[in-house]
């Protein structure tokens, strides 16, 4: 792996002109899956794939995974409706099954950049740290300079605890980024990933030094602040975005669980079923509304809706169902839960408790 990296950077030394001109991925997905295949040319796609493709371009993963399901049925050779159906399944959050899609093509196919991003993803959600190092290893192959794979391999590779190939993508990453972005957002999500909040205030105040304004660093603050107890500064910091910011996905599944902390049910649910911002849809959506069901005190409404998510594992899932349990009074299951969430180590230095603590109401 190190030796991977080092080729990243030789490729920096010897292409300089190459990062100026580095260029964002293309907004498409699934249309990737076929780069790189060998000699026999990908099957013609099929409607279901151009369907699939259309809804995931307009947020609707459910049915998007629907339509390529379909499109698997009716063409069950054809990458592109595989790696389809992966980056749906993906999007709606069930990155086992996912997974599953892109392991069964990722020896026969070279990925594009956005779906080994995509495909990286799932495998850090499902506690398999040197698979995301793999992939994100291999968006970097063609794009050494690909800024985003950059900072997704200091992500990962902390996540396996190699803080060599960490600190190594993370040196590319601030040489590869001349406005300084990407580096930023990495250091501070490191930072905060291992409960260092005065080295995330630092590298926030460079952020704000710039007068940037982004909803990740609005979350990542809104994080710390829960990190430390205080869901009012969280919710404060979140409101602080304006409207813009309170309809992006991530940033309503932040707002209705600091809502629910600040035993505001009402507010939690209204951010996820806001009347004008549609329904979220997906598994995170799902584990913070059946947070939300355990605080009022619906527990099988809670366990239906976890119902079907048994083999995520990501932290926001295994968390619910932690929580859950403890409502009910399993405790085998809230230990399995505890091993299974110091086992991903997505927040080494949180525990359950301090991931989703009891309203402040109850």
């Amino acid at each position: 792996m190190l030796a991977a990296a080092l080729a990243i950077g030789a490729a920096h030394a010897k292409n300089p002109e190459r990062r100026k001109g580095a260029r964002r991925p293309e907004p498409t997905v699934a249309a990737e899956a076929g780069q790189g295949a060998a000699s026999e040319p990908p099957a013609r796609p099929a409607t279901g794939v151009r369907r699939g493709n259309m809804l995931l371009r307009q947020g609707y993963f459910r049915m998007a995974v629907a339509a390529f399901e379909e499109a698997v049925a009716a063409s069950p050779e054809s990458p592109e409706a595989h790696l389809g159906l992966g980056t749906a399944k993906a999007r709606l959050g069930t990155c086992a099954p996912a997974l599953e899609e892109f392991r069964g093509w990722s020896d026969s196919i070279a990925f594009g950049a956005r779906v080994a991003l995509l495909a990286a993803h799932c495998a850090g959600r499902q506690s398999h740290p040197e698979e995301a190092v793999s992939f994100t290893l291999s968006a970097l192959e063609k794009r050494p300079d690909n800024r985003t794979a950059l900072a997704r391999l200091a992500l990962d590779a902390d996540q396996l605890g190699d803080a060599v190939l960490r600190d190594v993508a993370i040196e590319y990453l601030w040489y590869a980024s001349p406005d300084q972005d990407e580096s930023l957002f990495a250091e501070a999500a490191l930072a905060l990933r291992h409960g260092d909040l005065a080295e995330f205030d630092r590298y926030d105040a460079m952020w704000r030094r710039e007068g940037r304004a982004s909803e990740e660093m609005n979350r990542m603050r809104a994080r710390s602040w829960l990190d430390v107890g205080d869901p009012v500064e969280a919710y404060v910091e979140l409101r602080k975005g304006g409207s813009k910011l309170k309809r992006g996905a991530d940033s309503r599944l932040m707002m209705s669980e600091t809502a629910r902390r600040l035993g505001q049910l009402v507010d939690a649910s209204r951010a996820l079923h806001g009347r004008l911002q549609g329904k979220l849809s997906g598994a995170d959506a799902d584990a913070v509304q059946a947070r939300i069901l355990v605080d009022s005190g619906d527990l099988e409404g809670a366990a239906a809706l976890l119902k079907g998510y048994e083999l995520e594992v990501d932290e926001e899932m295994v968390a619910s169902r932690w929580y859950l349990a403890r409502a009910l009074g399993r405790e085998e299951e809230m230990a399995a839960a505890e091993v299974a969430f110091a086992a991903s180590r997505m927040s080494p230095l949180r525990t359950l408790e301090q991931y989703i603590p009891l309203t402040q109401r109850r």
